[in-house]
């Protein structure tokens, strides 16, 4: 049984759609290549891929550190290039609202870095993970 199944919807679209759930995707090609920019396209299925692996390894640390899940968020910029046609890089930005402390940062960059999904790719994609966390000052506590 497969885990996600594709359909083609015309030469450059495509329903995706979530075995268990039944959820679907509707993707075009990137415009970069041609594409609409209407919907989701491969790459930026894979740079979201990357944001969710993240966000998912990250989020029980904060958890456990009392951190609000919604104080978190993530941003994933991605650049393909002309020829070959491939992802060159992404850039992700992971903020938070509240202060942390140097401790759960450094848990947050070690999560970043050993994501499955970080490690699935091509070690010829440039893959940089930025925070832009405030940081707690030694004694502090963070806010709830």
């Amino acid at each position: 049984m497969s885990n996600v199944a594709v359909t083609l919807r015309s030469s450059s679209a495509c329903t995706v759609v979530h075995a268990a759930s039944g959820t679907t995707i509707q993707t075009d090609v990137a415009p970069e290549y041609g594409g609409s920019g209407q919907t989701f396209s491969a790459t930026d299925l894979l740079a979201a891929s990357l944001g969710v692996c993240i966000a998912t390894s990250i989020g029980p640390i904060a958890e456990r550190h009392g951190i609000p899940l919604d104080a978190l968020s993530l941003d994933v910029a991605r650049v393909l290039s002309k020829e070959p046609k491939r992802v060159q890089s992404l850039a992700v930005t992971v903020a938070s609202r509240v202060a942390v402390s140097q401790d759960v940062l450094a848990r947050w960059e070690h999560a970043a870095k050993t994501c499955v999904v970080k490690g699935s790719l091509h070690p010829g994609v440039d893959v940089r993970v930025a925070f832009d966390v405030p940081s707690l000052l030694v004694g502090e506590c963070p806010a709830p």
